[in-house]
C-alpha cells in the first residue's frame, strides 16, 4: 500500500539513450525544457540530512545552480568532477569552475560533485549543443562550469555519509549501513558487521534515483 500510494503521487517517464554518451546526454534527454530540475545519481547513496532540501536552500539564497561536495582523498580525484571554490567560511561556496575527473597533480582541490545537483536552465541550454569531450562522453560538468560566470553555480558541502554504489567496495558499505540503520540484519550476523562499519544514530536518511 506504501508503494502504491507513492507511485500514484506523481507520474515517472522512461527516456533511453540510443548511445551511451555520458550524464551529460542522459540530462539534457530527460530534462523538461525551460525550467531548472533536480539530478540524483542513484550509484551514490547518502545517509543523514537531506542533500535535496539543502540544495534548494542554497539556490533559493543565490540563484543559479547548486550542486553538493565532499571531500575525498586526494589520490581519488581522478575519479570525480572536482570544483573550485572561492574558499569562503562555512560549507556553502561559489564555485570558480568544475574540472572532471583531473590528475591529482592539477586537480583544484580535493571537493567532489556527489552526483546531487539543482542545474539552472543556462545549464539544460548549454547542453543542448554540447559535444563529446571527455571519453568521448558529453559530460554534465562542462556545462556547469560554462556558468559559474552568468548565471552562477554555488557548491554546498554535504555533513552526512556518503557511498559510493559504483564500486563493489562502494556498494557493500552501503549495505552494510543501511542494514544497521534499519536493524534488518539477522540478529546472528550482525555483530560481524561492525568492524566494517559504526551504526549510524541519525534518523533521516536519502536515497533517491534520477
Amino acid at each position: 500500500m506504501a508503494i502504491r500510494a507513492l507511485t500514484d503521487a506523481f507520474s515517472i517517464d522512461f527516456v533511453e539513450q540510443d548511445d551511451p554518451l555520458g550524464l551529460g546526454d542522459a540530462v539534457r534527454r530527460g530534462a523538461p525544457a525551460g525550467e531548472p530540475i533536480a539530478v540524483l545519481l542513484p550509484d551514490e547513496l547518502l545517509i543523514g540530512p537531506n542533500c535535496l532540501a539543502e540544495l534548494l536552500q542554497c539556490r533559493d539564497r543565490n540563484g543559479g545552480s547548486a550542486i553538493a561536495v565532499k571531500r575525498v582523498p586526494r589520490s581519488d580525484v581522478s575519479r570525480y568532477g572536482i570544483v573550485d571554490v572561492d574558499g569562503g567560511p562555512g560549507r556553502n561556496w561559489q564555485v570558480r569552475s568544475v574540472i572532471e575527473k583531473p590528475r591529482p597533480d592539477i586537480a583544484p582541490s580535493d571537493l567532489a560533485v556527489i552526483g546531487r545537483y539543482v542545474l539552472d536552465e543556462e545549464v539544460l541550454e548549454r547542453l543542448q549543443d554540447a559535444r563529446p569531450t571527455l571519453n568521448g562522453e558529453v559530460q554534465l560538468t562542462d556545462s556547469i562550469a560554462a556558468t559559474c560566470r552568468t548565471s552562477g553555480v554555488s557548491a554546498v558541502k554535504y555533513e552526512g555519509r556518503r557511498f559510493d554504489c559504483g564500486n563493489f567496495a562502494g556498494l557493500l558499505e552501503a549495505n552494510i549501513a543501511v542494514s544497521q540503520l534499519e536493524e534488518t540484519a539477522p540478529a546472528a550476523v550482525r555483530p560481524d558487521l561492525q568492524p566494517a562499519a559504526a551504526p549510524v544514530t541519525t534518523p533521516a536518511k536519502e536515497a533517491s534515483a534520477a
